[in-house]
């Protein structure tokens, strides 16, 4: 027993490092794909930001996302039968709540406009070049294969 749980830790935890690197390294390349691009571009495939943001000489446009994701509750009952004969039920309640997803993308222009940098931040951001991901993309960038 102790060596099944040790293996699902295991695969929990790879399974999250992957994750986190898979979020990390795709925003790292979605970010570094508007460096030496003008602003305008980015406002052309991300519409326009969310906020203008001037911070000890750094010109910075700021992008946020948020989702509000609630899920049902169900209720499950289980018949059980004791050693004489008697059937008792028990009920669990499941699921339920509201989950807050969000994310953010801030990009740093230099005086002539153009992107010197890009960060990124939330609970809500892509791990892989499908959906969003793409469509934060600079279309021109060429994924590495």
């Amino acid at each position: 027993m102790k060596k099944i749980l040790n293996i699902l830790l295991m695969l929990l935890i790879t399974t999250v490092s992957a994750f986190a690197f898979g979020v990390d390294s795709t925003m790292a390349t979605v970010m570094d794909s508007w460096k030496g691009c003008h602003i305008d571009k980015v406002i052309d495939r991300w519409g326009y930001p969310t906020e203008e943001r001037n911070f000890a000489g750094h010109k910075l446009y700021v992008w946020r996302t948020e989702r509000v994701v609630t899920s049902s509750e169900y209720t499950t009952t289980k018949p059980h039968t004791d050693k004489k004969g008697r059937t008792y039920y028990t009920t669990e309640t499941h699921g339920g709540g509201t989950e807050i997803y969000t994310a953010e993308r801030i990009v740093e222009v230099d005086e002539n406009n153009i992107v010197v940098r890009g960060k990124w931040s939330g609970n809500d951001l892509p791990f892989t070049f499908v959906g969003v991901a793409k469509q934060w993309l600079n279309p021109t960038y060429e994924l590495k294969k």
